[in-house]
């Protein structure tokens, strides 16, 4: 199954900014997905500037609730991934961060290896 959100947006939105204990959040995520949890995930990780940026250049893209909440809330969701992220260790799931700031060719090239390496794949 590929996803673009759910286990770990899930921590981020309510553990973070929402101010919902972790525990709370891991139980509810535990209830919810029980076993199924992803092999990867991979963050793409850019800064609230840049992310706001470029989810506001798209034709026909319109302000949501997210959009219009002050630059501190979307740091607080990026510091809350990010710390999410680096305390896994090598736990499933396996957390890749890349640097979604880089080109789009260095994007893909390293999702391509995160998804090779998770599949066994050299």
């Amino acid at each position: 199954m590929l996803s673009d959100r759910s286990y770990g947006s899930s921590k981020a939105y309510q553990g973070g900014p929402g101010g919902i204990k972790q525990q709370t959040i891991n139980s509810l995520v535990n209830l919810i997905f029980g076993k199924t949890l992803p092999d990867l995930i991979i963050l793409l990780d850019v800064s609230p500037n840049v992310g706001l940026s470029r989810r506001m250049s798209g034709k026909g893209i319109k302000n949501n609730r997210f959009e219009r909440k002050a630059l501190k809330y979307h740091e607080k969701v990026r510091d809350t991934y990010l710390r999410i992220a680096k305390n896994r260790g090598q736990k499933k799931p396996i957390w890749v961060i890349i640097d979604g700031s880089k080109s789009i060719e260095y994007v893909f090239s390293e999702v391509i290896k995160a998804v090779n390496a998770s599949l066994g794949i050299s």
